[in-house]
């Protein structure tokens, strides 16, 4: 008879689980076709791959914060005009979706593919905007109107953060904190310090938020490295960026976080990709196309998807998307 060898592990452990999860480290499952029963050890460097390109080439636009690289969505941003157009991925290739009731560039995103929430914007607005999967209609107003704001969580239970004025001149970076129910939004918890042009993961009681431009256009030396840990109820300090920089993209859960392209300085991120445990950053595979004000999406790490956005230079417009894919090894129990 096989003997069980000794083991140490940390993660989920049930005798009884017959199905691959390669989501969970330290998961644990009996291997039907071995006759052994098989855990996941760390997640190791992933990897970036080229997909479909996006329809329409476009910069400063949302997507669905809980979306990942089988089923994206994006909507809103800028060409030369502000557009409306909404565009559907499928793990392969992108499709036209339902227009958004106005024409928007800044907004945030949160949400899935089929219960999608854009999040202000500007022309500088309040609304809030559902997506069903075809269509879009109009959610609560917010409290406050402002543009650039990070946003995340599922449509009837999203956050929103940051942002600034984008009139009258100088631009303000309020400090507030919004929390959506699916009908109305309220004040939640006070940021630490000022967050535009961020990006943000995670759900609204566990979230996470970096990356900034603490002036509209122009990098904050003291914010711009810079992550906030949301509870549910108030934010505190996580572990600093290794490169600072705003536009990021963004992708996973607030122990669990991606963080990709941008622009900023004292160096421009173009293609780096960092990788965050909850506590610290670590560098990981570059993106195949340097890029910042792109969208990104990915409710776990290894569903992360990113598309168009500009070049370093911010003189071109992208059309290509990209995959992260992390590597995961396995080990066999005897």
């Amino acid at each position: 008879m096989a003997q069980l060898s000794t083991f140490s592990i940390t993660g989920s452990l049930d005798w009884s689980q017959t199905t691959e999860n390669t989501s969970s480290v330290g998961y644990m499952w009996f291997d039907g076709s071995n006759f052994k029963y098989s855990t996941y050890a760390e997640p190791q460097i992933g990897a970036w791959s080229q997909s479909g390109n996006i329809i329409t080439a476009r910069q400063c636009f949302a997507g669905a914060s809980q979306g990942n690289n089988s089923a994206g969505l994006v909507f809103g941003g800028r060409t030369n005009s502000n557009l409306s157009c909404t565009e559907e991925y499928n793990g392969a290739s992108w499709s036209s979706g339902g227009a958004l009731p106005v024409p928007l560039f800044g907004n945030a995103g949160a949400g899935t593919q089929n219960a999608g929430l854009s999040i202000g914007g500007t022309p500088t607005t309040q609304n809030a905007y559902e997506y069903n999967g075809s269509s879009w209609s109009t959610g609560g107003n917010m409290v406050d109107r402002l543009t650039r704001r990070t946003g995340f969580g599922t449509q009837n239970a999203a956050l929103a953060t940051g942002g600034f004025t984008s009139s009258p001149s100088p631009f303000s970076h309020p400090l507030c904190t919004e929390e959506y129910n699916g009908t109305a939004w309220s004040a939640g918890g006070s940021l630490i310090t000022g967050l535009s042009k961020g990006i943000g993961t995670g759900t609204q009681n566990a979230g996470l938020a970096f990356g900034s431009c603490i002036f509209a256009g122009a990098v904050g030396p003291a914010d711009n490295q810079a992550t906030k840990e949301y509870n549910g109820t108030a934010w505190s300090a996580g572990g600093n960026l290794i490169q600072g920089g705003c536009d990021l993209g963004g992708a996973g859960t607030q122990n669990a976080a991606l963080a990709f392209g941008g622009a900023g300085s004292p160096v421009n991120r173009s293609s780096c990709t960092e990788k965050y445990n909850g506590t610290s950053w670590s560098t990981d595979q570059s993106l195949i196309t340097g890029r910042c004000a792109a969208s990104s999406q990915g409710n776990t790490t290894g569903g992360a998807l990113v598309a168009a956005g500009c070049s370093t230079s911010l003189s071109k417009l992208l059309l290509c998307t990209e995959e992260y894919i992390l590597n995961v090894t396995s080990s066999i129990i005897t």
